[in-house]
Order: C-alpha cells, then sequence, then structure tokens
C-alpha cells in the first residue's frame, strides 16, 4: 500500500549535508509539518504521496488549458466542443488524415 507515513522525509539526520542544520517545514500539499536539512523554499512537501498528489493536480491543470484553448478544428477551423478527458484536435476523420498528409509532405 502505497501511504503518507511510510514515505515521510523526516529521516533529516541520516542526511551528510545537513551540516547539523534543520528546518520545520509546512507541506504545501497537506499542510503537515515535518523537519528538513534544507530551507522551506527547497522542501515543499512531506512525503512521496504528497509530491505525486501535487504532480497530479498539476497534470490536470495543465490539460485543462489545453482544452480550453483548443476550440475549434486544428485544418478547417470548425468550432468543436470538448467533452471527455480526451482533447480533440481535428473534427472529423478528414481533417486528420489532411493534417497527416500535410506533415508527411513536409
Amino acid at each position: 500500500m502505497y501511504d503518507k507515513q511510510s514515505t515521510r522525509v523526516d529521516d533529516y539526520n541520516s542526511n551528510p549535508t545537513s551540516n547539523g542544520r534543520d528546518y520545520e517545514v509546512a507541506c504545501v500539499v497537506c499542510g503537515d509539518k515535518f523537519k528538513s536539512c534544507k530551507p522551506s523554499y527547497l522542501s515543499k512537501y512531506c512525503s512521496a504521496r504528497c509530491a505525486n498528489d501535487a504532480y497530479i493536480a498539476w497534470r490536470r491543470e495543465q490539460t485543462e488549458k489545453k482544452r480550453v484553448a483548443i476550440d475549434k478544428c486544428v485544418v478547417c477551423k470548425i468550432p468543436i466542443q470538448q467533452t471527455g478527458a480526451k482533447i480533440i484536435l481535428y473534427c472529423s476523420n478528414r481533417c486528420k488524415q489532411k493534417a497527416y498528409r500535410e506533415r508527411n509532405t513536409q
């Protein structure tokens, strides 16, 4: 099981580069406090689970930006509606084939 407790980064004493300095840092995702040998602008997440959750949220945000940006067919400029998780670039198979042929002739 992939849980937060098994991937915590509180083992700052085992890091040979800590030089005796330790920082109390709050996790950006969950808000838990943890100790780190790095300052807060370098240590953002208390565990690998929180880092993964932040990455997933970032990817969803990027996909949503693309979905909003593409509202017309790339080839013929006919308006298309983005519905599912997949981002649609072409209004039909005809436009998709035309774009493929243009890419291969260049």
